[in-house]
Order: structure tokens, then C-alpha cells, then sequence
């Protein structure tokens, strides 16, 4: 029933349906939410419902479903979250639900899901990181979490990921290095990097090194590979900082020795009127030339000077 233009809601008895092993209502106008019951179906394998006007969430039930291997809601108006333990079905090999308002974290139970091979939940508005547990899914090919809101680091373990062929992880927000051992990832063909805030240079390994450009855009702090060279740009900029720090430092104690300078010419000068003024009280027929040659001497007296 799939490339049609049917509209309307699923129909409910669906559910009754036990020998029912596929559900293939893709590219039509069907409305309305997905009715639940379809996860108790004991032979349901395949659940195509892309590119129609569903609404509402994933019902739960479905991840109770132990013959489901293929789930595309892609291109709905899904919301809400993702059920937490979707990736608990022991048989999914593909989910895609890409192009939805879905929201909120990724489920992070990837370990019960040894046969996943795709995932996509490309332009959505997933937040928070990309769970470690990802690398449990050791036959996963394609990996599509463009067009979200990601952040955090990339998980280093995704480079261990032996059958990784596509890995899609632009228009987020992640931040830090790319992994050093990103790049000799044995499977890895075809990688998106492109609109983060990713930084530090590119790991010169594996496919990093062919790496198409655009596939690194929007980086503003990476740099290196196939990107513009950083080593100069870097030492410009911390020989430009240590300049900078030495004019500081240079400032504060020319300020230092001119207040100090100040200081002590005060402090002198208060103490030679002090000491005229009274030598004028003790003498006042003496002339200030005979005031200085005593003062001299009291000094050579007093502080062990020649002057």
C-alpha cells in the first residue's frame, strides 16, 4: 500500500493481524498517530511509515517486539523522545527516524542491540553527548546523526567500531579533537565532520588524510591535513601573547620604579627642608652655604658617607 495517496489514520485492528510480518504505508498522507499493539505481532519483521503526516510519539509496545528488524518513520511530524529502551529489540538491524521533532537524549542501551547495522536520526533535535555504549554495536555500518544538537566530545571508542563504513556527524555541536585514532578505522569510508566546533589539528592518518575539505568546514579551530596549515598560525599566536606579556610586565615595573622614584625624592626633599628650617632656628645669622657644609658633615657623621 506504499506510493499511494491514502489518508486518513492506520487502522487500529492492524494489531489483530498475527500473521501480519510487514506494515509498508510509505509515501502517502496517512495522518494520526501509530496505534499501539503493532509490537505484539509475533512475525511483524518490517514497519515502513515514512514520508507521511503522522504525529504524535513512538508507541512503547513496539520495543517490546522481538521480530522487528526494520523500523523507518522518517519524515513525519514524530515528536517527544525516543522510547528509552528502543535499542533493546534483539533482531532491529535498522531504525531510521530521520526528519521528525524528535527531542531530548539518545537512548543509550546500545548493548542489547548486537545486530544493528543503520541508524539514522539525521535533522531532528537530539541534545546531550553520544553515548560511549555506541562502540557495543559491533555491526553497525551506517551512522547518520547529522542536523541535531549534540555536544560533547566525539567518543573515542567510535574509532574501534570495526564495520563503521559512513559515519555522519555534521551540523552539531561538538567540541575537543578529533580522535587520534579516528582516521585507521579499518571500514571507514565516508565521514562528515563539517559545521561543529571541533579544534586542534586533524590526525594525519587513515582516510583523514584524503579527507574531502568540505567534509571538515565549519570548524574554525581545526586546522592541519588537508585544511589550512596551523603550526605557523599557532607559533605567530603565542609569540604574539609572549610579546604581550612582556609589555605588561614591562608597564608594571616601569610603574613601579616611577612611584618609587616619586617617593623617595619626596620623602628626601620633606626631610632636607626639615632639616634647614631647623638649622634656621638654631642659627639664624648663618647663610645657607655654611648650612650645606654642616649638613655634609652631619651627614658623613651620621650615615658613614663621603659626599
Amino acid at each position: 500500500m506504499f506510493n499511494n495517496s491514502f489518508s486518513g489514520s492506520i487502522p487500529i485492528g492492524l494489531s489483530t493481524c498475527s500473521s501480519l510480518d510487514r506494515v509498508r504505508f510509505q509515501n502517502n498522507r496517512i495522518s494520526g498517530q501509530i496505534p499501539g499493539g503493532l509490537g505484539s505481532l509475533p512475525d511483524l519483521q518490517r514497519l515502513e511509515l515514512s514520508h507521511n503526516n503522522l504525529s504524535g510519539k513512538i508507541p512503547h509496545d513496539l520495543t517490546l517486539s522481538s521480530s522487528l528488524s526494520f523500523i523507518d518513520v522518517s519524515s513525519n511530524h514524530l515528536v517527544s523522545n525516543l522510547p528509552f529502551d528502543i535499542f533493546s529489540m534483539p533482531n532491529l538491524q535498522t531504525l531510521v527516524v530521520s526528519n521528525n521533532d524528535f527531542s531530548g537524549d539518545i537512548p543509550t542501551r546500545f548493548q542489547d542491540s548486537p545486530a544493528l547495522s543503520v541508524l539514522d536520526l539525521s535533522f531532528n533535535s537530539f541534545s546531550g553527548e553520544l553515548p560511549e555504549s555506541i562502540a557495543s554495536c559491533q555491526k553497525l555500518v551506517n551512522l547518520n546523526l547529522s542536523h541535531n544538537q549534540l555536544t560533547g566530545e566525539i567518543p573515542k571508542s567510535v574509532a574501534r567500531m570495526s564495520m563503521l563504513s559512513v559515519l555522519n556527524l555534521s551540523n552539531n555541536s561538538f567540541v575537543g579533537k578529533i580522535p587520534d585514532s579516528f582516521g585507521s578505522s579499518p571500514a571507514l569510508e565516508t565521514v562528515n565532520l563539517s559545521y561543529n566546533k571541533l579544534e586542534r589539528p586533524v590526525p594525519d592518518n587513515g582516510m583523514l588524510r584524503t579527507i574531502n575539505a568540505n567534509d571538515l568546514v565549519g570548524n574554525d579551530g581545526l586546522c592541519g591535513g588537508v585544511l589550512k596549515p596551523c603550526s605557523n598560525g599557532r607559533a605567530s599566536s603565542s609569540a604574539r601573547k609572549k610579546v604581550h606579556v612582556r609589555h605588561i610586565i614591562f608597564g608594571f615595573l616601569f610603574g613601579v620604579c616611577v612611584i618609587l622614584t616619586f617617593g623617595i625624592a619626596a620623602f628626601m626633599g620633606r626631610w632636607l627642608y626639615q632639616r634647614w628650617f631647623l638649622y634656621e632656628l638654631q642659627f639664624p645669622h648663618q647663610n645657607f652655604c655654611r648650612w650645606v657644609i654642616d649638613f655634609e658633615k652631619k651627614m658623613t657623621t651620621e650615615l658613614g658617607i663621603f659626599i
